[in-house]
C-alpha cells in the first residue's frame, strides 16, 4: 500500500506566535507517484519546449524544501520552457492539466527568460471528477532585463488536494509577475517566493481565492530583497463563506545590501458568514535601513449600504451578495490573456454565484 508523505510546508522564514500554530503546516496524504493526468502544451514560435531533468533546485519555492523532496522521490522531470535571448514573446504558452478520478499528479515546470526576453505562461488545472491530488512546482529564472508572466487558474474538484509551489530568481532589471485564481479543491497549499537578487529587479504577486463549504486554503507568499532598488508588490483578494478556513502568510524580507528597496503587501477579504475562519500574518523583516515596507488589510462583511443599493434596484439579497463577491474574481479574470481560460473561470463562477440576476 502506498504511504503518504510526511510534509512540512509553507513555513514562515521567521517563526512568530508559536501558540497560534500558524508558522507552518503539515500534511501526510500526498503520494510520490504520477498517474491519471493528461497534460496539453501549446508553445508559440520563439519558445523552446523540452522535457528534461530538473535543473532549478537552486531556486527556492514558497512551499519549502519538502516539495523538492517529493518531486525527487517521484522521479519527476521538468517541462522546460525557454525563450530566446532578446525575444519578446506576445503570444502565451498554454499548459492545460486535466485530472481523472483518483488522479495523483506531480509535475515540474521550469521557465527560462534570458537577457532582454519576455515570456507569458497560462496554466489551468481542471478535473473530470471530484477526488484526487495535484502537486505542481514552477521554477522561473528572469535574466537581465527579462520578464516572465505566470497565470494559474485552479478549478479542481471539491475533494481534491492541491499543492502549488512557485519560486523565482530575478537578475538585474529582471521581473516576474504571478497571477493566480484559486477557486476549487478541498485543500489548497500554495507558496510563492521571489528572490530579487539583481539591481532594480521586481516581483508582483496577485492572488484571488474562494473558500466555501469546508475548504482549507493555506498560503505562503514572500519576496526576498537582495538587490538595490528592488521592488515587490503582493496583493491577495479573497471571499470566504460557509465553514471555509484561510491562512495567509505574507513576508517582505529586506536583506543586507538591498538599499532603496520598496515592498508592498495588501489583502482584501470579504467574509460572507460568521462561521468562516480567517487568519493573516503580515511580516516585514529588515536587515537594511534605507528601505520602504508597507502592509495593510481590509477584512470584513459586505457593506450594508451597498447591499441596500443593489436590493433597491431589483436584486434579491442573495443575488446582490453573489454579484459583489463574483466581481472580485471577474476583475482578476479580465487580466488573463486567454479567452479559453477566461471562459473556464466564467463558467465555474456562474456555477457558484449564478448570473446575479435572479
Amino acid at each position: 500500500m502506498e504511504q503518504g508523505y510526511q510534509m512540512t510546508v509553507n513555513r514562515l522564514p521567521s517563526p512568530t506566535w508559536n501558540w497560534l500554530h500558524m508558522n507552518e503546516s503539515s500534511l501526510s496524504d500526498m503520494k510520490p507517484v504520477n498517474r491519471g493526468v493528461s497534460l496539453t502544451v501549446q508553445v508559440p514560435e520563439g519558445i523552446a519546449y523540452s522535457c528534461a531533468r530538473r535543473t532549478m533546485q537552486f531556486i527556492s519555492g514558497g512551499m519549502g524544501p519538502d516539495m523538492d523532496r517529493l518531486l525527487d522521490d517521484a522521479g519527476a522531470d521538468a517541462h522546460v520552457l525557454a525563450a530566446r535571448e532578446g525575444w519578446k514573446q506576445e503570444e502565451p504558452v498554454f499548459l492545460h492539466m486535466e485530472y481523472e478520478e483518483h488522479a495523483n499528479g506531480i509535475h515540474a515546470v521550469e521557465i527560462v527568460a534570458p537577457k532582454d526576453s519576455s515570456v507569458t505562461v497560462v496554466m489551468d488545472l481542471t478535473s473530470r471528477s471530484e477526488t484526487g491530488a495535484a502537486a505542481v512546482q514552477i521554477k522561473m529564472h528572469a535574466g537581465k532585463h527579462a520578464k516572465i508572466r505566470l497565470i494559474q487558474v485552479q478549478l479542481l474538484g471539491e475533494r481534491f488536494l492541491h499543492l502549488n509551489d512557485v519560486g523565482a530568481e530575478c537578475e538585474q532589471g529582471g521581473s516576474v509577475e504571478v497571477l493566480q485564481l484559486i477557486l476549487g479543491a478541498e485543500r489548497t497549499y500554495s507558496g510563492c517566493l521571489a528572490n530579487l537578487a539583481g539591481e532594480k529587479s521586481s516581483a508582483a504577486m496577485n492572488v484571488g481565492y474562494l473558500g466555501q463549504n469546508r475548504q482549507r486554503i493555506d498560503l505562503n507568499y514572500a519576496a526576498n530583497h537582495r538587490g538595490i532598488q528592488s521592488e515587490s508588490r503582493m496583493r491577495a483578494h479573497g471571499v470566504l463563506r460557509g465553514e471555509a478556513f484561510k491562512l495567509f502568510r505574507g513576508t517582505i524580507d529586506f536583506q543586507r545590501g538591498a538599499s532603496d528597496a520598496i515592498g508592498e503587501e495588501t489583502e482584501d477579504v470579504l467574509l460572507l458568514d460568521d462561521t468562516v475562519v480567517n487568519q493573516t500574518i503580515p511580516l516585514i523583516l529588515c536587515g537594511e535601513e534605507n528601505v520602504q515596507g508597507n502592509h495593510g488589510a481590509t477584512i470584513g462583511k459586505l457593506d450594508e449600504d451597498m447591499l441596500f443599493y443593489l436590493c433597491a434596484r431589483g436584486l434579491t439579497k442573495e443575488a446582490a451578495v453573489n454579484q459583489v463577491a463574483r466581481a472580485r474574481f471577474d476583475a482578476l479574470n479580465r487580466e488573463i490573456p486567454s479567452k479559453t481560460a477566461q471562459t473556464l473561470v466564467n463558467d465555474y463562477l456562474k456555477g457558484v454565484f449564478g448570473d446575479g440576476m435572479e
